[in-house]
Order: C-alpha cells, then sequence, then structure tokens
C-alpha cells in the first residue's frame, strides 16, 4: 500500500542502506485456443497499461487499490488486492470479480481479511491466493503496526497464510507467521543471512503437485559483485514449498539480482538498484515465470519525492525447476515513466495466462503530480505460430 507522502508497505525497504502468483491450471498449453509459446514472454511485447482499470475513483470512490492477484475460476475473473479507504489504516485485503477482466466489482464490499492477530494488527498487504487441494490458500504480509507509527520496524514484517473453501471466507493458519526472518546476520550461520530481516511479499504457484511460495527477502549479502564494501544488502526472491499447505520447507534463495542489469553499485549521483521486489509466479508449459519490480535506493530521491526507496520497473526471468538456472530478461517490460499514471512508483505485477494472451496486472502512481493511484493492465500474445 501507499500513503500520500511516503511509500506504505515498501516503506521498510529503506533499511537497505543499513543492511505471484497464479493458480493450479495456469500451466495451459492453450487448449482450445492453440498452443502457448512461453518464450515470446519478452520485452517490447506487451501492450497496454495506459489507463488504469481500478483508480482513486473507481469502482469505489477515494480506495487506494494496490498489489493485485488476479485468478480465474471458471470464466470468472477475481482479483485479491489491498486496500484502505483514503489512506485510512490498517490497510485489508478484498476481492473482486469481472467478467471481462477489465472492469471489476468489489464481492463482498467488505475485506476478505483484516488483521488477525497481534503480529499483523497493522496491516494486511499483498494478498495473492492459489487453489490448492481443493481449497482456496491466501498468503499476505503482516506486521503488528502500520507503517506511520513512530514504533514501526522492518524486521517486523511476516507472512501469513489462511485457507477458505469458497475464496471468501478464510480461516487463518494456527501456525502463522509462515515465513519469517533469519535474524541477526551475526550470528555465525552465514547461509541464512540472505533473509536475515525482512520476509514479505508473498507469491504462490502450484508446481509438481507442491505450493511453491516464493517471497521477497532481505538481509545482508556477501557477494563480491556488489562493490558495496562488506555487510551490504540486497533484496532478493526465496522460496518455500509444501505438499500440504501447512507444513514448509527450509528457505532457500532461489533469485538474485543479476548486477549486469541491475547494479548494487552507486550511480554518479549516489542512488543504486536495491533488488527485487513483490514477486509473482506462474506455470507455463512446466515452466516456472516470476514477476517482480526492480527498487532503487536513493539517499533522498529527486524532487518531488524526497524519498529513499522506489519501485521503478517491471522485470521477468523463467526457469525450469523453479529454484535453479533462472533465465532474466535483458530489460524491462515497463518502466515507471512508461505510463501517465506511474510516474512516481510502477510496482505488484500479476501475471494471468487466459488463453493464449498472457495478462499481466499491476499497480503505481503518480502521487504529488497528478494524483493518479491504482492498478492497471499489459497484454502478452503467446499463441505458438
Amino acid at each position: 500500500m501507499k500513503k500520500t507522502t511516503v511509500v506504505f508497505y515498501s516503506v521498510f525497504f529503506s533499511i537497505i542502506t543499513l543492511l505471484a502468483a497464479g493458480c493450479a491450471g495456469d500451466s495451459s498449453d492453450g487448449g482450445q485456443y492453440g498452443a502457448v509459446d512461453d518464450s515470446l514472454i519478452a520485452p517490447g511485447r506487451f501492450s497496454g497499461g495506459t489507463t488504469q482499470q481500478l483508480s482513486l475513483s473507481s469502482p469505489i470512490a477515494n480506495w487506494t487499490w494496490n498489489d493485485p492477484h488476479v485468478i480465474k475460476v471458471g470464466s470468472q475473473y477475481v482479483m485479491y488486492a489491498s486496500a484502505t479507504d483514503n489512506f485510512n489504516y490498517p490497510v485489508k485485503a478484498y476481492r473482486l470479480v469481472s467478467d471481462d477482466g477489465a472492469t471489476w466489482t468489489a464481492d463482498p464490499v467488505a475485506p476478505v481479511l483484516t488483521p488477525t492477530a497481534s503480529w499483523d494488527a497493522g496491516a494486511i498487504e499483498t494478498p495473492a491466493v492459489v487453489r490448492f487441494n481443493g481449497q482456496y490458500h491466501l498468503f499476505w504480509t503482516g506486521y503488528p503496526v502500520h507503517a506511520d507509527d513512530p514504533g514501526f520496524d522492518v524486521k517486523m514484517m511476516r507472512v501469513g497464510h489462511a485457507v477458505s473453501n469458497d475464496g471468501v471466507v478464510f480461516v487463518p493458519d494456527a501456525l502463522n507467521p509462515v515465513v519469517s526472518p533469519s535474524g541477526a546476520a551475526d550470528d555465525g550461520n552465514a547461509s541464512n543471512d540472505w533473509y536475515a530481516f525482512v520476509t514479505a511479499e508473498p507469491a504462490p504457484v502450484v508446481h509438481n503437485g507442491m505450493i511453491y511460495l516464493y517471497f521477497t527477502a532481505l538481509g545482508a549479502d556477501t557477494g563480491t559483485d556488489l562493490d558495496m564494501g562488506p555487510g551490504a544488502s540486497l533484496q532478493v526472491i526465496g522460496l518455500v514449498t509444501s505438499a500440504d499447505g501447512h507444513s514448509w520447507s527450509a528457505p532457500t534463495r532461489v533469485l538474485r539480482p543479476n548486477q549486469a542489469i541491475y547494479p548494487r553499485k552507486p550511480g554518479g549521483d549516489g542512488s543504486y538498484w536495491a533488488g527485487y521486489s513483490t514477486p509473482n509466479a506462474i506455470v507455463i508449459n512446466d515452466r516456472v515465470h516470476l514477476f517482480f519490480d526492480v527498487a532503487r535506493g536513493y539517499a533522498v530521491a529527486p524532487a518531488p519525492y524526497a524519498e529513499t526507496w522506489i519501485q521503478e520497473r517491471l522485470h521477468h526471468a523463467r526457469s525450469v525447476d523453479g529454484v535453479s538456472g533462472w533465465i532474466e530478461d535483458s530489460g524491462p517490460i515497463a518502466s515507471r515513466d512508461g505510463f501517465p499514471w506511474t510516474t512516481r512508483e510502477i510496482r505488484s505485477p500479476s501475471a494471468l495466462l487466459d488463453g493464449t494472451t498472457l495478462r499481466l496486472y499491476f499497480a503505481g502512481d503518480s502521487l504529488y503530480t497528478t494524483n493518479q493511484f491504482g492498478i492497471g493492465m499489459m497484454t502478452c500474445d503467446l499463441k505458438a505460430e
């Protein structure tokens, strides 16, 4: 979520200077629509996105729609998204439906998930839903106080889990939170330093009969290619897996920013690529595709933003097994200056394979300038020739 003066749910990544999702069935080859060629997912092949589907004026006035995650149930499109009523916190998770994937109605109007316990009393953000073993599994980012509270600390971020039979009424997991930071990076165990500080922004997908749950992580990075000195931090994407939706594997780091594309080393103005954020996962032709935004760190961003961390690009990578061998695109799918309503920030991609068309929903805003805030969509034709 965002606030009119600061980045909201992602404000926690300002600490870097110190330190998806799809659903079962997304692996379709297109069926009656024809074969799908997932190698066609590439920068320059996406179109649309110039207008918002959800905004500060629609479908409910003044609601700050953000963090979309879209699935398809039969012929109906279902979106789960974060929102506040005109930045009145806490952030909550909502469900919207559409017959065409473009015009949305809140259903129900009430949130489908509100704070569940003390650990997520401050926010329910970045909701992502996957259908698995006959149930809907919802994952979210939570923390105990909202980001404007003087007591807020980025290390409070955790990933929660809830299940539902109908996709509307969710029951929180008794074992919440299901993904948490490892703790201090100086505990003598270098293997878990990569997620020492933050675990957030879940991206579930069904793959190989299991839930693969990707997430954003922040910790110390020992890579010599960062050129930031000892103890440099980096935002990466981690993974836990589950065969039953309740017991989870130990976290594994699966995608670290390609330093040839997004170097952590500061540029001439002191800014640098902080790493990857808000991932989304989808399986097409038995390959896992990750979509994510790329954040840039600043001492202080140029006016009018004056922030230290801004989500500026949408990017894509693919892997055969969803763990290793990732092939990243050579450039971004989109940048924040590519649309009139995302001039401050572009973020939170959500991919849905709809026949042979890949729909890529995303959030953004132009706060401080034209004061737009909401969710849009691009498309990419994957029909095999």
